[in-house]
């Protein structure tokens, strides 16, 4: 079935305006992804046309603040843990969302931190982190590599680089979230880049230091939120055991995958072992109301088949285009 896509602006408490979109059975249970650093929710475009994905979920995504569509304040007053998740309350209410599981990749995945701290009671039935930054602060030394932690402080106000070197740097950061960049089509590389070039660089500073606190993230994990985390193995990035470690003592509903070979943008390169997770995931939060299906390539057919798929595991990557 085919679902034609829902897009909004919204006007978040402090009158920003977010874009959001939705796609697929709004009575279906919601999954809310949000992307990473200077990009924006477009990057999912492969996944909300996934049909198994349709078939379970109603998905939306949305444009954090400083991205994309979205409106970009040049103040740290605009970059508020509050704020963050009033752009959440936004897009919930817009859509009419109850309970949803939230789906954070990379830097998205800090929202949790925001929606845990500030919104009573907890609007969340699970989260999943991707590649994933838990929350700002000292941690990102922690979970980040060093190839990363060498590219942020070329991106910021700071930065000496010339127009040329910063152009050269976000193409390369692009690059570097697949893969192999040279089979990922011109399009889709040419849309990412010129999604950074839509986050000045005194925005991409105030994302990274807006004030974060994850004590009451740990505290919705200590009651019983559950957490999944999806990493590549291959990710130059982010570190995905450190995640893992970083939030296993405070979340004791915490499953984790791991993705042979899986790059930053796991959910683009390994798609199939990515919807498999959500799948499974999705189905102990919302129990029957999940099909768990798996594509398996026979002779020259691909065909789908229930199987079952462990948490805490190395998947197999499985090619997906």
């Amino acid at each position: 079935m085919s679902f034609i896509p829902s897009t909004r602006y919204l006007r978040s408490s402090d009158g920003a305006r977010i874009y959001a979109e939705a796609v697929g059975d709004s009575q279906k249970p919601s999954l809310v992804f949000t992307h990473g650093v200077s990009l924006s929710a477009a990057i999912f475009d492969d996944l909300f046309r996934d049909e198994r994905l349709l078939d379970n979920f109603y998905l939306v995504r949305y444009d954090m603040r400083g991205h994309g569509r979205s409106d970009k304040p040049e103040t740290m007053e605009g970059y508020q843990s509050h704020l963050y998740a009033d752009d959440f309350s936004a897009v919930v209410s817009a859509f009419d969302l109850v309970k949803p599981i939230f789906v954070g990749w990379s830097l998205g995945a800090t929202v949790v931190a925001d929606i845990c701290a500030n919104i009573r009671p907890l609007p969340l039935a699970g989260a999943v982190f991707i590649s994933a930054l838990p929350y700002i602060g000292p941690v990102m030394q922690s979970v980040g590599k060093p190839d990363i932690l060498s590219v942020i402080p070329q991106m910021l106000p700071s930065s000496t680089a010339s127009i040329t070197e910063v152009k050269s740097l976000l193409a390369r950061f692009v690059d570097s979230c697949f893969n192999d960049p040279d089979r990922v089509p011109f399009a889709v590389k040419t849309a990412w880049i010129g999604m950074t070039a839509l986050q000045s660089p005194t925005v991409t500073g105030l994302v990274f230091s807006r004030p974060q606190d994850p004590a009451p993230l740990f505290e919705a994990g200590r009651k019983g939120l559950p957490l999944l985390c999806v990493c590549g193995a291959a990710d130059p990035y982010v570190d995905g055991q450190a995640v893992v470690d970083e939030m296993r003592p405070h979340f004791p509903q915490l499953s984790a995958v791991s993705v042979a070979g899986g790059s930053h943008a796991v959910f683009y390169d390994q798609r199939e072992d990515v919807v498999q997770a959500l799948l499974e995931f999705g189905k102990k939060i919302y129990g029957k109301r999940i099909t768990v299906t798996r594509k398996i390539l026979v002779g020259k057919k691909i065909w789908s088949t229930r199987k079952k798929f462990s948490f805490d595991h190395v998947a197999s990557s499985s090619p997906t285009r």
